[in-house]
């Protein structure tokens, strides 16, 4: 709970990560960036399954968590199950990763 109520705050991050882990910033975003998008996603796939559940269809553009989700570049399978290579909107210099389907299907 505490994680989706603040913001990420990627300079301090890799400084923690590097005091306490020895971790260079880019092994830190390496890490650590895929699952702060994969966060920010399920954000706004929470928010909106909310409305709905709620009857309340808003516009993308009224939703206060924007959709991080810039496009689906390609469908995947790994260990059998569906995900997608999605690439991100402002997601501190991540171009892309992998997401599991069932959370690109809800958003």
């Amino acid at each position: 709970r505490v994680c989706c109520q603040h913001p990420f705050r990627h300079s301090e991050f890799q400084q923690i990560c590097e005091k306490y882990f020895e971790w260079t910033p880019e092994k830190t975003d390496e890490y650590i960036l895929p699952k702060i998008a994969e966060r920010e996603l399920r954000r706004f796939s929470n928010l909106r399954s909310t409305s709905s559940a709620l009857g309340i269809k808003p516009l993308l553009s009224e939703i206060p968590v924007p959709c991080p989700v810039l496009a689906i570049t390609k469908q995947r399978k790994v260990h059998g199950s569906e995900y997608y290579e999605v690439s991100w909107r402002n997601m501190h210099g991540l171009q892309s990763s992998v997401v599991p389907g069932d959370l690109i299907r809800r958003s």
